[in-house]
């Protein structure tokens, strides 16, 4: 029986070998750098909550802190928000199309991060795309500053998340169908 176990679980060695290697292993260097004392790039061995205190003690990092609290789970709730309709629209279609369209959501995620975030300044910047198209249609005169670099601009580069969330909602909308059609098969009264 235990050998059976181990041999369920050694598939999963690499992949769990990666990410301690590259997550939690950063994440507790990170954390023991944090505190202690640092001068100059030389690592002592004192330890110290003075990084901790001029964080909690500093406004703007305070500021910082609270909006990223207050924008996390609003960005939660908005990508399942999308993702569910997106997932039970995908479970509607055909195999063939299902396949295709989830190609398409998950094809940005091929890009860099960073490489999105640019195309979006691009397009939503002073000199970008939607402000040369309102200034050469006549409705603005100067180039609109709103777009860029507020609350909104940030949730929507946080939201650029929302097709991950495609796919196991689609799993889950698979799921409830299949347990729909079987409920009705077992119990032909229930309709």
């Amino acid at each position: 029986m235990a050998r059976r176990r181990v041999s369920l679980l050694l598939p999963f060695l690499p992949i769990t070998l990666l990410d301690f290697v590259l997550f939690v292993l950063p994440m507790i260097i990170m954390g023991v750098v944090s505190v202690l004392v640092i001068r100059e790039f030389h690592v002592t061995q004192k330890l110290t909550a003075e990084n901790y205190l001029f964080f909690l003690t500093n406004p703007l990092y305070l500021k910082v802190l609270g909006k990223c609290v207050l924008m996390a789970p609003a960005t939660t709730v908005i990508c399942i928000a999308l993702s569910f309709p997106f997932a039970a629209f995908l479970v509607s279609l055909p195999r063939a199309i299902q396949r295709t369209m989830l190609v398409l959501v998950i094809l940005p995620f091929w890009t860099s991060y960073l490489l999105r975030v640019y195309a979006w300044m691009t397009i939503l910047g002073e000199r970008g795309l939607i402000n040369r198209g309102l200034m050469n249609l006549g409705v603005v005169d100067t180039p609109v500053r709103f777009l860029l670099y507020n609350d909104y601009s940030v949730g929507h580069g946080s939201r650029r998340a929302a097709p991950s969330g495609t796919r196991p909602c689609s799993v889950a909308a698979h799921a409830a169908r299949h347990l729909c059609v079987l409920h009705f098969r077992v119990h032909p009264d229930a309709r």
